[in-house]
Formats: structure tokens, C-alpha cells, sequence
């Protein structure tokens, strides 16, 4: 009795073992187990096959000969079910899927293959102290054997080991002398270091394993920083040239201390439009999927047009009539798409000239531009009515500072996630100040970051270049006299912008 309850204290113990959680965190390691047992899998099934008759044949003379039979037969349509399984599946052990319906598979099957040898021992259990030591001495070379077949999946080697030893210990305790209550209690002991054993080379199996993806991991890592490491020489190589150039145009300034200060000026004018330039340049791939969504529609037209041609010419039902109509319709996709193109060929083109606009219109040629991509990613927008506002400056570069925060506010949007994507555009006035305020619902900006935002080369994206925001606040505050601050709202972000008003304002109190 003293060894049924040491089993079952086992048993207990090892649950937790037992349990062989599967998820995407542990992928790689659980299918690398599992691929493993696959590979020994089939000597298994072997050795089983070798086995079982030589335990029959051990005790022809002393069991019923049917049973024995039964017995063997049974174990072979066993691991013919095994082997077609492997045969079949073997190759399937890459999704996460798949390893949970492998895991299922060999704690079953090891389970079953456990029990069906407790049942030869039970069943086939002699008399004789002397041929119970021989069954014994069989069952614990099957369970030491065990262990260093299965420690890899220890589900398999826990199903395995108890489905022979539990059944077994239970046959040896109820002789119910002292005598076989010691072995029992010497059997459970086994058991426990067996499984012990098994548990301990499992866990130096498992370590092995996060070692070699973790220097797998890290040689990758080396590698794409010695990448990252190249292309930073590249382009101090690249800047140390520019440099170099530009040094040998500062010697080349003429002495006259006025005309230093007057190309310095410029060159300085020109640097500013040059960053404005590239600022335009880093939304240029932005622009181009913007427009790739506003042509798909009558792209698909002109070719629904091109097919019934074909097919009512195919099928001579093409007049004249119908051919013009065709021309016509054609013609207004071909005309939509130009327009499309001058569109953005003119945000594109440099201004050069100051000219008086309306705050309302600027904000809602920047939102046109925009209007396929937010589309696309589910994103809502709202304008406040005009207000008549008007100020003197570059539209074009007013235009491009909305078109980025904008732009920055899709990108929040998207990477958050949210179900419903919102942003809100306000015109207001105070005095002879008008502001454009822009909020969105995308969770907000880091507190860390809220006084960097505008600094340049800074930036929160992955692939970010930190010159938009940056060039905004130069165009807003040296070009146009104006003012842009950031700050978070409940919802999210919200960017504030605020230039002097020009001529022609219908100005009031907001």
C-alpha cells in the first residue's frame, strides 16, 4: 500500500512536467523537440517490433498461447497505425498546428504503447519470485531505455514510463507480503529517478536549443549591424566629400568682408529650400501610392472598356456609335488621370513668389491630395467651414506643412490600430492670428518626446528621416512669421498652427 501511495505522490509531482505548452514564444524550440523525436521515431517503432516477440517467446511455456498472440497481434496493428502516421505526416512539423497535433500524437501513442506493455506484464505475471524478477528486470530495461530515447518530448517519456511502472507496481504490491511491498516501494523509486533523469536531460536538451537560437539571433544581429556599421562609413565617406567641397567654395569667397556676408545669406536661403526640397522628396513614395490609388479606378475602367471592345468586335456587334461612346469614356479616364498628375506636379513645383490665400482652400488641397490613402487605411477626416482666413506667404510650403502632419497623423493611426480612425481639422482666428488646429485619436505622443519632436533628425518612426516637423517649424515660424506647437489631448495628439493674418481677412473673435 505504502508503494501505491508513493505512486501516486509520483504521479502528482511529474503534472506539471507533463505539461507541454506550445505558443508562438516557444515555436522554435517546441517544433526543434519534436523534429527531433521524428527523427529517432522509426528506430522506435523497430526496436518495439524486435522486442515483443522475444517476449512472447520467453513466455511460450508459460502463458496461454492465444493470449500471448492476442497480445503481440495487438501491439503490431499498433504501431502499424504508428507507422502510417509517420510515414504520411513526417514532413509536417512547421506550423504551430502542426507541432500541437505531433505533441498529441506521440503522449498518446506513447501512453498506449506504455499501457500495452503493463498489460503483457500484468496479464503474463508468474508465479515464481525467480520469473518475476525476469519480468521485472524486462519492464526496467524498457523504461531505462526509455529515457534515453524520449527526454526530448517528456510527455512521451512520462506517458511511457507510468503506463508500465503504475500498472506493474500495482501487480507487485498486492503478493501483499513484505517482501514485494519493498520491491514495489524499490520500483517507485526507480520510477522517480527515471523520470527524474529524463527531466534533467530534457532541461539541458531545451538549453542547448535557446543557446544555438540565441547565437543564431545574435550572429544575425552582428550581421546587420556590421550592414548599418558599412552604410554609416558609406555616408560619412559621402558627407566628408561634401564637406571637402564645401570648404574649397568658402575659399573661393571673395575677400570684400560685404560680399561674403551677401553669398553667405544665400547660401543659407538656398540650404533651407534645399531641405524644404528634401523634406518634399522623403513624402515623394507617400505621394506616388497616393496617386497609384487615385488612378486604380480608371485604370480598371480602360480596361473594362479595352475587353468589351474586343468582345463586341469578337462578336461583330461593334457600330460606330458604340466605338465613339467607347472613345468617350476613355478619354474621361485618360483626362481624370492627367488632371491627377498636374495636381501633383504643382504641389511639387517650388513657389516663387508670395502670394495672398485662403487658409480653408490651402488646407483642403492638402486633404485631396490625401484623401485616396486615408481612404484606404479607414481613416475619417473632418473640416471646419471656412472662416474667410487669409494670409500672405508660399502656399505651396503651407500645403506641405499640413500635407506632414497630416501625413504623420495617418502613420500614428495605422500603427495603432484603433477601430475608429479619426482626425479633425479646426480654423479658427484670434485677433489678427489665425490657427489651424489638427487632432487625432492615435493614443498621443510620448511625454519624452513631446520637446523633441520639431528638433531635426529626430524622429519616433522606425524608418522616419526627423526632417518634416522640423522643416514645418522653419517654414511656420521663419518664412511665414508664424507659430506651430504640439501637445496631447485625452484622445491623442494634437498640432496647433498659428501665422498672421493678410489681406482680405473677414477676421473675428473665435
Amino acid at each position: 500500500m505504502f508503494a501505491l501511495s508513493s505512486n501516486r505522490a509520483l504521479f502528482g509531482s511529474c503534472i506539471g512536467r507533463i505539461d507541454f505548452r506550445i505558443d508562438e514564444s516557444n515555436l522554435r524550440i517546441r517544433a526543434e523537440q519534436l523534429r527531433t523525436r521524428m527523427s529517432m521515431y522509426p528506430s522506435l517503432i523497430l526496436s518495439q517490433l524486435l522486442l515483443q516477440p522475444l517476449f512472447v517467446w520467453l513466455y511460450w511455456n508459460h502463458a496461454p498461447h492465444y493470449w500471448l498472440l492476442l497480445w503481440l497481434a495487438t501491439f503490431y496493428a499498433f504501431h502499424a497505425v504508428e507507422f502510417v502516421k509517420w510515414d504520411r505526416d513526417h514532413s509536417r512539423l512547421n506550423t504551430l498546428a502542426e507541432c500541437v497535433d505531433w505533441h498529441n500524437h506521440f503522449t498518446v501513442f506513447a501512453l498506449g504503447g506504455g499501457i500495452l506493455w503493463a498489460v503483457g506484464a500484468v496479464v503474463f505475471f508468474p508465479i515464481e519470485i525467480a520469473e518475476q524478477s525476469v519480468l521485472i528486470s524486462v519492464m526496467l530495461g524498457l523504461v531505462a531505455g526509455a529515457v534515453t530515447m524520449n527526454p526530448v518530448h517528456p510527455p512521451s517519456l512520462y506517458a511511457f514510463v507510468l503506463g508500465i511502472m503504475f500498472p506493474l507496481i500495482v501487480q507487485v504490491a498486492i503478493a501483499d507480503d513484505l517482501h514485494h511491498w519493498l520491491l514495489a516501494l524499490m520500483l517507485a523509486l526507480f520510477t522517480t529517478v527515471i523520470l527524474y533523469a529524463g527531466h534533467g536531460l530534457n532541461k539541458t536538451f531545451v538549453s542547448s536549443l535557446q543557446q544555438r537560437f540565441e547565437n543564431a539571433d545574435l550572429f544575425q544581429q552582428l550581421s546587420r549591424q556590421k550592414a548599418a556599421t558599412e552604410a554609416a562609413r558609406s555616408q560619412l565617406e559621402k558627407a566628408n566629400i561634401e564637406l571637402n567641397e564645401t570648404l574649397r567654395e568658402l575659399q573661393s569667397v571673395n575677400a570684400s568682408l560685404e560680399e561674403r556676408v551677401i553669398e553667405q545669406t544665400h547660401q543659407t536661403i538656398e540650404k533651407e529650400r534645399l531641405l524644404i526640397q528634401q523634406s518634399r522628396s522623403a513624402a515623394m513614395g507617400e505621394m506616388i501610392s497616393n496617386i497609384a490609388h487615385q488612378w486604380r479606378q480608371p485604370l480598371s475602367t480602360l480596361s473594362l472598356v479595352v475587353q468589351n471592345i474586343l468582345f463586341d468586335y469578337r462578336e461583330k456587334q461593334l457600330n460606330r456609335e458604340e466605338l465613339e461612346e467607347y472613345v468617350d469614356t476613355a478619354q474621361q479616364c485618360v483626362t481624370s488621370m492627367s488632371e491627377t498628375i498636374d495636381d501633383f506636379r504643382d504641389f511639387f513645383r517650388p513657389d516663387k513668389i508670395k502670394v495672398t490665400f485662403n487658409l480653408h482652400d490651402a488646407v483642403a488641397e492638402s486633404i485631396r491630395l490625401l484623401e485616396a490613402t486615408l481612404k484606404n487605411h479607414k481613416i475619417q477626416i473632418s473640416l471646419s467651414e471656412d472662416p474667410g482666413l487669409r494670409t500672405y506667404g508660399h502656399v505651396n510650403e503651407f500645403s506641405q506643412v499640413i500635407l506632414n502632419v497630416l501625413a504623420n497623423a495617418k502613420d500614428a493611426l495605422v500603427e495603432n490600430k484603433s477601430a475608429q480612425r479619426r482626425i479633425e481639422i479646426e480654423l479658427k482666428s484670434s485677433g489678427h492670428v489665425g490657427m489651424v488646429a489638427i487632432r487625432d485619436n492615435a493614443g498621443g505622443i510620448p511625454e519624452d518626446a513631446l520637446d523633441k519632436i520639431f528638433d531635426p533628425y529626430f524622429t519616433t518612426k522606425v524608418s522616419g528621416t526627423g526632417i518634416g516637423l522640423y522643416m514645418s517649424k522653419t517654414i511656420i515660424e521663419k518664412h511665414m512669421d508664424g507659430n506651430i506647437a504640439c501637445r496631447n489631448t485625452s484622445d491623442g495628439a494634437e498640432f496647433t498652427i498659428s501665422i498672421p493674418l493678410g489681406q482680405g481677412n473677414n477676421t473675428g473673435e473665435a
